[in-house]
């Protein structure tokens, strides 16, 4: 986790520099930013010291790690998480001003030659109208903030198997720096909800109809989308906030869990497919991304990870008893 730690800070270095760069008052989004790393630090603590308890409890009882090395590893993961974190944001915001939005004629044209000359959100609406919309909503809103924030935590908290970690690590770093800043840099595009407002027209004019008739436009999802539309406007800073649709990085980071869940027990598989299916369709359906912005993030953290597996070695999938008293050892 040290080693997490010193490329955060990095990764950090690096984002204040491109703000102060590209951006006309740079001091405000870095003010913001820090005023917002302060107060994430106490919303996630009871998550982290539930995960810190829990890592605790494996080390009384497998003996692998000391406990101080346990609480170590946790405040390590989580400074370390919140510093990447305030990165990443730093960038995702910046990167309209230093490409402007450019690849969305591009990325509409392949989804539409994938899908049978469709838009693929039509067959999102059409599948939702036989499914509990209102209950699965909330796992692309908030459900995927846990392994999104939490996962380098519960890697330090729970996780003996130093190979798995390390390369646990690498995917997640990965599948934010990368994906969701690189490759969205190479790739600019705003996303199917901000087409219109981008080019003009009325390209996704009916996505657009049916997010209203549908009850999402005045619902969480689409105040969370004006609320990105407005910072993007006012060249202004906000949690969460940055507009670019590919590569997906709700993908690849539900990708990067998935995976982790598969490794940690065969069991868990049903789930990390159920958790990738989920997130791939509701951000179509809800207009964010193209089905291509998921595809490419599956496929490249998919490989990614075959690659790091074959290349450093793996422990296999274990049943989740046997995980469960593997040990909390981190390296």
């Amino acid at each position: 986790m040290k080693n997490f730690l010193l490329f955060s800070l990095g990764y950090l270095l690096f984002a204040v520099a491109v703000v102060l760069l590209t951006r006309e008052n740079g001091l405000a989004p870095l003010k913001y930013t820090w005023e917002w790393s302060v107060r994430l630090i106490p919303a996630f603590s009871q998550t982290v010291i539930g995960l810190m308890v829990f890592g605790l409890f494996l080390a009384f009882l497998t003996r692998v790690k000391s406990l101080r090395s346990v609480v170590l590893s946790v405040i390590l993961a989580f400074l370390a998480t919140v510093v990447f974190q305030s990165a990443f944001s730093l960038i995702k915001t910046s990167l309209p001003f230093i490409i402007p939005f450019f690849a969305d004629p591009f990325f509409a044209r392949l989804d539409q030659l994938l899908h049978g000359g469709v838009d693929p959100w039509i067959w999102t609406h059409r599948v939702a109208e036989h499914l509990p919309i209102d209950k699965i909503l909330p796992t692309y809103m908030t459900g995927w903030a846990f392994p999104a924030i939490c996962l380098p935590v519960l890697l330090a908290a729970t996780d003996n198997d130093q190979a798995r970690v390390h390369r646990t690590l690498i995917l997640y770093v990965v599948a934010w720096a990368v994906i969701g800043n690189l490759f969205a840099l190479l790739g600019m595009s705003a996303g199917p909800v901000f087409y219109d407002r981008i080019f003009g027209g009325e390209r996704f004019a009916d996505l657009t109809e049916m997010l209203v008739t549908s009850g999402l436009k005045d619902g969480i999802l689409g105040r969370t989308q004006e609320g990105l539309w407005q910072v993007y406007a006012e060249q202004a800073q906000a949690v969460g906030s940055g507009i670019s649709a590919f590569p997906s990085v709700h993908l690849s980071v539900s990708t990067v869990a998935g995976i982790y869940l598969a490794e940690r027990s065969r069991w868990l598989i049903p789930v990390s497919v159920v958790l990738v299916a989920t997130i791939l369709f509701l951000s179509v359906y809800s207009g964010y991304h193209y089905a291509v912005d998921g595809y490419f993030s599956i496929i490249f953290i998919c490989v990614l990870w075959y690659i790091l597996r074959r290349r450093n070695g793996a422990s296999k999938p274990s049943d989740a008893v046997s995980e469960l008293t593997a040990g909390s050892r981190v390296g």
